[in-house]
């Protein structure tokens, strides 16, 4: 996977050397200069780790400092204050969007390594100095429960190194490690190491959402997305029918839908449910688009859940792999995956008719979860996403704390360019 580096059509009295990973100023006043990575690598959202080592440090100037910052942001903003953005500078000081926070790592000294941890899914920001000592100034503070987190402004983020400021002098070198190179500190639990380059890591979430409906044939969700996205709706579809499953459809957005195959379904004495994963890819960008859910049965209970993904094959979208054998209904409701892409994000459906507890993500990985519970029949709906940045084999994903009677759907994207064009989607079923 190729990580990203600093952007030179973007640099500020900046020479870049070291395959552009070590960024050296050039400027003898104290006007800011800095480096920033491409504009085609920011991200909106997922949990990413990176270092930076203070290879040279000839000035003390109050400027010079490393955050993240939207694409648009100047070195000057970023420089002062953080604006658009969030810093460290090289004091120990903290800027979020042209404020001081409190808290810090202490001054970084020449030689010294930053580790760096961005949480977009929370826009929380991290940073710990050799980097095995305390994140943000204390012990308790921990990305990997999103603890004691600074916040990152709304945005697109790429990171940022600036220079300048009171004291400012030529020469000082910062070198930024994306994860190309073996890292001196630990990766947070659930971070991807490095900032991967556009289209080399997984799908990234864009937007997501869910809903509840009870009665009628129909159940809508409204969905939000970027443009270049593929949009994933998972269904969950209870009926009083003590014999027939639900058939589900799905139409909406303008949009050319795929799905899992028909008939994945479950029940008992009482009821029959149907759990349904769909999925379009969207060119354009979406706003509030009402997305519909046709059942063939009268609705007892519904839940929707939707999720979009930036990042993904336009082409082939769907990873062409392999599945086995699924787990058995009771507290455990799982599956396994086996890919043939490194860059895949899974997105998995349940829905069960009562839940024990929390749905609770089986597998590593997982980046988020939304659930919902309905009052009729049908109880209880989550929806996952598992991204990663090798292939898996035999990769368990699905959920614990969900009922006796549970069902499970799933489709993996990928975001490998290579992936064989005629490639339709595969998508798992537990019923």
């Amino acid at each position: 996977m190729a990580n990203a580096t600093w952007d030179a059509a973007t640099v500020t009295a900046v020479t870049l050397s070291g395959g552009n990973l070590i960024a050296t100023n050039t400027g003898t006043t104290s006007a800011d200069q800095g480096a920033r990575v491409a504009t085609a690598n920011g991200k909106t959202s997922g949990k990413y780790y990176f270092e930076a080592t203070w290879t040279t440090r000839n000035q003390i100037g109050g400027n010079f400092g490393i955050g993240i910052g939207t694409p648009t942001s100047t070195y000057t903003s970023m420089g002062n204050g953080g604006t658009t953005g969030i810093e460290q500078y090289n004091g120990g000081s903290f800027y979020s969007n042209g404020s001081q926070v409190s808290g810090g790592s202490g001054q970084w000294n020449q030689g010294q390594t930053a580790g760096i941890a961005v949480d977009l899914d929370n826009r929380r920001f991290w940073t710990r100095t050799n980097p095995a000592g305390v994140w943000n100034g204390s012990g308790t503070n921990d990305p990997a429960t999103n603890v004691g987190g600074f916040t990152i402004p709304a945005g697109t983020m790429v990171p940022f190194v600036t220079f300048g400021g009171s004291g400012g002098a030529a020469g000082s070198a910062l070198t930024a490690n994306f994860g190309d190179s073996a890292f001196t500190g630990a990766v947070p639990s659930g971070f991807t190491a490095g900032w991967p380059a556009a289209g080399t890591g997984p799908p990234a979430k864009d937007q997501s959402g869910t809903n509840t409906s009870t009665g009628g044939t129909t159940t809508t969700i409204a969905v939000t997305s970027a443009a270049s996205s593929v949009v994933v709706v998972g269904a969950c579809v209870g009926s009083t029918s003590t014999t027939t499953i639900p058939t589900l459809s799905i139409a909406g957005a303008g949009l050319t839908w795929n799905s899992a195959p028909p008939g994945s379904g479950i029940g008992n004495v009482n009821f029959r449910m149907a759990v349904r994963c769909f999925w379009a890819y969207t060119a354009s960008a979406l706003t509030a688009q009402t997305v519909t859910i046709t059942s063939s049965l009268a609705i007892d209970a519904a839940a929707t859940g939707y999720e979009t993904l930036t990042g993904a094959n336009a082409a082939s979208p769907a990873d062409p792999n392999a599945l086995s054998t699924f787990g058995s209904f009771g507290a455990s409701t799982t599956g396994t995956i086996t890919t043939t892409n490194a860059n895949d994000t899974c997105i998995v459906v349940i829905g069960s008719n009562y839940n024990t507890g929390p749905a609770v993500p089986v597998g590593s990985g997982v980046r988020d979860l939304n659930t919902v519970a309905s009052n009729g029949l049908f109880a209880y709906f989550a929806l996952g996403r598992w991204p990663y940045t090798s292939a898996q084999t035999g990769a368990t994903v699905g959920f614990t704390g969900v009922g006796a009677a549970g069902g499970l759907s799933a489709i993996t994207l990928t975001a490998d360019a290579a992936a064989v064009a005629s490639s339709q989607a595969r998508v798992m079923v537990m019923a």
